[in-house]
């Protein structure tokens, strides 16, 4: 009987699972893209905008974008690898009018290249090339910008060839390599993106480090001030991290590949010193395998995605409460069906996730889909921005804003997201008033305003 029961609450809750996925896009090759990976979606409050490492018209990549139904699909870069690069594997981000992303390879001089583009495709540029060497390259992680700056890592090159971090600034003056990796002190090939708390940057290593497995560490921006702040130990805390850590004010998140105590990789916690470290998770033969991206946090629940696992062993969407309680798997994927082997990061829009898998799908490509049901609102603009005041603009994190006096009687749902495309702040039932962003840093964010009578999108700069 209670195996029954148990077999009926797991039927269950995989039919209700199911009924919050929606396949989006299936990649197909030239028209769609193929192959995400590292992928990414950003999204500006219209569009979602993500790449693919192969397909288009030369099987180089694409850049895409499309609404959150799923309608709207638009491909805007068809990567050509000596000219713009080939195989993108991150995600964008934005400024407020180009998009910036990176190629893994091609470019002029053959390594990688950084670029930006605008929204519908236009005026692409190359802002930075590699030539795979001392320089750097085969770049899969993405930018972060700080306003001012824009910062990335590189698994190869540096000093030590064992990686770096670089800067420079979107118009692609002033690059530099402001910190390089030498091995069992520092890690070595550094992957994913890194985060910010203002003063420091945070990423991870896939090896180097004390046993060579992976190190996390922070650095200042101007390179100095680096502090290893954990070494990947295999059993006690994981190994080789392939995705980035996140930020929610006080502790660090993320995960390692590998490790744990089936080395299946782990989900952890700690303090930006190092100190307070929790495993969360030990992913195991029940619960899934080897993340290669990274966590999203909404409020206290975090929420990821693992390669591999599930029925089809073909990974799955998983949520997690902060203290390591509440580990539910969301979706399964199964292959053609709805995807399979997703590399990349989710992305939460009004409560929905967003994101892609590498491979699955109808032409096995991999696929766009979003998990959850609530009405994500369209942006139009057919609210007056003269209705709408954000005052200053620029400002510290502390901002009024003032809807106009015809719409009193609307209630607004206010969404902050950074250039990541990660959303930062929300208010439901919001009409004016005095906002404050918590633990906000410098830089460029997109607020979006939606009521029953239609939707704003704008600019907030935080200096």
């Amino acid at each position: 009987m209670k195996q029954l029961v148990f077999a009926l609450l797991i039927f269950i809750n995989c039919q209700l699972a199911t009924a919050q996925y929606t396949k989006l896009v299936d990649m197909n090759g030239v028209e769609t893209g193929a192959y995400p990976y590292h992928a990414e979606f950003y999204y500006d409050g219209s569009y979602l905008y993500g790449t693919t490492s192969n397909g288009g018209l030369t099987g180089h990549g694409i850049i895409f974008r499309l609404k959150t139904d799923g309608t709207a699909f638009s491909k805007i870069v068809d990567f050509e690898e000596a000219i713009t690069g080939n195989s993108p594997k991150s995600g964008l981000i934005s400024d407020g009018t180009y998009l910036y992303g990176t190629t893994s390879s091609g470019g002029p001089l053959g390594g990688g290249v950084i670029f930006k583009v605008k929204p519908d495709g236009s005026d692409f540029i190359l802002i930075h090339e590699f030539t795979g060497g001392d320089d750097g390259g085969n770049l899969k992680g993405k930018l972060f910008y700080d306003g001012t700056y824009l910062y990335g890592l590189s698994p190869y090159g540096g000093t030590n060839s064992a990686g770096m971090i670089y800067k420079l600034k979107p118009d692609g003056s002033e690059y530099a390599v402001i910190f390089s990796f030498d091995g069992e002190a520092t890690g070595v090939t550094p992957n994913g993106a890194l985060v910010s708390d203002g003063t420091y940057l945070y990423g991870m290593t896939v090896s180097g480090g004390t046993a060579f497995l992976g190190a996390a560490f922070k650095v200042k921006k101007d390179g100095t001030g680096f502090v290893k702040i954990m070494d990947m130990l295999d059993d006690p805390n994981g190994a080789f991290g392939y995705g980035s850590l996140i930020y929610d004010g006080t502790y660090l998140y993320g995960m390692t590949n590998n490790g744990g105590e089936e080395n299946r990789g782990t989900i952890f916690k700690m303090l930006t010193d190092g100190s307070g470290y929790q495993k969360l998770l030990d992913f195991n033969s029940d619960n899934g395998a080897q993340p290669l991206g990274s966590l999203i946090l909404d409020g206290t629940t975090l929420y990821g995605m693992a390669e591999l696992g599930g029925p089809d062993n073909f990974g799955f969407v998983f949520q997690i409460q902060t203290d390591g309680s509440d580990y539910q798997q969301l979706v399964d994927f199964n292959g053609a069906e709805n995807g399979s082997l997703p590399f990349g990061t989710l992305i939460m829009v009004n409560k929905a996730l967003f994101g892609m898998t590498n491979s699955g799908g109808t032409s096995d490509a991999g696929v766009a889909f979003r998990y959850g049901e609530e009405e994500i609102p369209s942006a139009i603009t057919s609210i007056n921005n003269t209705s709408i005041e954000i005052m200053p603009n620029p400002n510290n994190g502390q901002f009024n804003l003032n809807i106009g006096n015809q719409f009193q009687d609307e209630k607004f749902t206010l969404v902050i997201y950074n250039t990541m495309g990660q959303k930062v702040y929300a208010a439901n039932h919001f009409s004016s008033g005095k906002i404050t962003l918590n633990h906000s840093k410098p830089g460029i964010y997109i607020a979006q305003i939606n009521s029953a009578i239609g939707n704003y999108t704008t600019q907030l700069v935080i200096e």
